[in-house]
């Protein structure tokens, strides 16, 4: 039985590293994630997320909610500034 794992890509130039890990943060309760960031093939700076151990409950979902929290989370840091 798989655990859920999958590897997610999100370019630094919309995703916010903070905003990545406040989102794992966030969602610590429901799966493990590892971040990194790196540049693509096409030398573009992206943050790479490993997600696994993911609770059975969410597998399903867990990488578009994150997707979108992470989003979310960009953009009001963005409005609002890192003391959010």
């Amino acid at each position: 039985m798989s655990d859920g794992s999958e590897t997610i890509r999100l370019c630094a130039e919309l995703y916010r590293r903070d905003a990545i890990e406040r989102t794992a943060e966030t969602f610590g309760s429901l799966a493990t994630f590892a971040i990194e960031e790196g540049v693509d093939e096409g030398g573009r700076r992206q943050v790479t997320v490993a997600i696994s151990e993911v609770r059975e409950d969410v597998r399903d979902r867990i990488v578009d909610e994150f997707f979108n929290h992470a989003l979310e989370e960009t953009i009001l840091l963005r409005r609002h500034g890192a003391a959010r």
